[in-house]
């Protein structure tokens, strides 16, 4: 290997290794997205029942980039509500829930200024399920699980904070509400988030 060869391939070690070392490092991020789960899937035989299961929900999010390609994250997921009524009863039912979550984040950029990711881990969530009549009373059931979570996603990188576009799934296996709304209200977020870097 002649000398200009090696003098160029130490040149392009050395101009790699700031962008590297930029890649390291927390995050912590916010955003926001639109949620839908499969509860309302449990109604939609009966003709009289009206329910919606699309909501805005808020997120959190926080990790660590060991390097430009995998990063471990975790974070607070709101996973949005069904409500359902029925004209011809005095009844109305509302489900809604939250996540704490944890997962390995792998990137492949694209550019300078883009890449694409995805997401592994296990979320814990919390679920309450609620039935009101028409004269205010209620009641209340509460159910807790621990469920794998996985999203795709794209980002636009810069030194400073990210922006990044992404889709999540998040599972959720009912026990002891099995006997009423089925096996699972599985989630589905598509949100924006913006993280700074530090």
């Amino acid at each position: 290997m002649n000398t200009v060869l090696k003098t160029s391939l130490l040149s392009i070690s050395l101009l790699a290794l700031p962008s590297l070392s930029m890649a390291e490092g927390g995050y912590f991020g916010f955003g926001f997205g639109q949620a839908k789960n499969d509860a309302c899937d449990l109604v939609s035989g009966i003709s009289t029942v009206n329910c919606e299961d699309t909501k805005t929900v808020l997120r959190v999010i926080g990790g660590y980039n060991f390097n430009q390609y995998i990063a471990l994250e975790g974070g607070f997921n709101s996973l949005g509500e069904a409500r359902a009524t029925d004209p011809a009863s005095t009844l109305s039912a509302k489900l809604e829930g939250n996540s704490v979550h944890f997962g390995v984040v792998g990137t492949a950029p694209v550019s300078e200024s883009f890449a694409v990711f995805g997401k592994l881990g296990a979320s814990r969530w919390d679920v309450e399920g609620r039935v009101t009549d028409s004269a205010g009373s209620y009641g209340r059931a509460e159910e807790k699980g621990f469920d794998p979570m996985y999203s795709v996603g794209i980002k636009w990188l810069n030194d400073e904070y990210n922006l990044q576009l992404e889709y999540e799934r998040y599972e959720v296996s009912f026990d002891e509400f099995k006997t009423i709304l089925g096996d699972n209200a599985d989630v589905d977020i598509i949100s924006l988030t913006y993280s700074l870097n530090f």
